[in-house]
């Protein structure tokens, strides 16, 4: 099906872009083409109007080359006009969608595919931010754009962000697997539950448990209770489950549930992001900070930077006039 569809998005690029000189066809995938009617549209003078009615005319042309039999086996049609289309990977984009449906007078919604603000796993001051640079970007407002990406480094750095809007969740699994130090000094790989229970990989009758500390290095013991190295466990939402856990026994987080956290600055923070992951709930009531630089450059500067890096060179700083040490 696969191959059979590839060929066929062959036939139309070629049709296409011998039906129309200059034009191209940018991306097809095994259902579909996007075809750039005139690259140099706003200097020739032409409408959406102008596309609908070239596309529709293009989807008439090409029916007999999809006949099999003499009877139409494959049907091209027309689906949308695409408007300021920024296309950034495949199946990443962002356009004002002009639809079959209800025709060139009005757009029908601004579309988002793929993009940071469309995904579940980004905070949500990542996604608004992308999500409103991209609304201006779609509609020709390029400073705008700008502007709105500046804002919202600004409001990071100023402290004006709410947690609620830095919150990252995750679910607290059975096991994880790590690379411990013993004191021989050697590495071994061990899978550890979340409660500090282990058991190396290798030898698994090797077992013992953790002193279990939310935020530091755990110090291991053998089943002998022998010290035996020390692991970190590099999941930030489990150490936040233990923070919880001894402000309110018996009332946190469990095993298979989801943890939000955050990041804060903290002086008595150590170096490991570890420590600085807290309770959004409990960091809110206490006036903690969130670690400004580590949304930047973890969260948000990527996503300013796939849509506005287009605009100038040097990416997302560039872009904004901004620079972070």
């Amino acid at each position: 099906t696969t191959t059979i569809g590839r060929a066929l998005i062959d036939q139309t690029k070629t049709f296409c872009e011998a039906y129309l000189p200059g034009s191209e066809v940018i991306y097809g995938d095994t259902d579909s083409v996007m075809w750039n009617l005139w690259p140099d549209r706003e200097v020739d003078g032409k409408t959406v109007s102008d596309a609908f009615a070239k596309a529709q005319e293009t989807c008439d042309a090409i029916a007999p080359i999809f006949t099999h039999d003499g009877a139409n086996c494959i049907l091209l049609e027309f689906e949308n006009v695409y408007v300021n289309y920024l296309l950034l990977k495949k199946k990443i984009y962002a356009t004002l969608q002009y639809s079959a449906d209800l025709g060139p007078d009005k757009p029908k919604k601004t579309v988002m595919k793929g993009l940071r603000c469309v995904r579940r796993d980004a905070i949500e001051h990542a996604r608004r931010s992308q999500s409103a640079c991209v609304e201006h970007i779609t509609n020709n407002r390029i400073t705008e754009a700008l502007d709105e990406g500046r804002r919202a480094v600004r409001a990071l750095f100023d402290g004006s962000v709410p947690f609620a809007h830095l919150v990252t969740s995750k679910k607290v699994s059975s096991s994880y697997r790590v690379t411990a130090d013993t004191v021989r000094g050697e590495k071994v790989k061990v899978v550890v539950t979340p409660h500090g229970k282990w058991k190396t990989e290798d030898t698994p009758e090797i077992t013992g448990t953790c002193e279990v500390l939310p935020g530091v290095p755990w110090k291991m013991v053998d089943e002998l209770g022998r010290a035996f190295g020390e692991l970190t466990l590099a999941q930030p939402h489990v150490h936040v489950m233990h923070r919880m856990e001894q402000r309110t026994p018996n009332g946190g987080p469990r095993v298979g549930e989801r943890v939000r956290y955050v990041f804060v600055r903290s002086p008595t923070c150590g170096d490991l992001q570890i420590s600085r992951a807290e309770d959004p709930v409990w960091a809110q009531e206490h006036g903690l900070k969130p670690d400004a630089c580590y949304y930047f450059d973890h969260a948000l500067r990527s996503p300013l930077d796939a849509v506005l890096s287009v605009f100038a060179e040097g990416g997302c700083d560039a872009a904004l006039g901004w620079r972070v040490e």
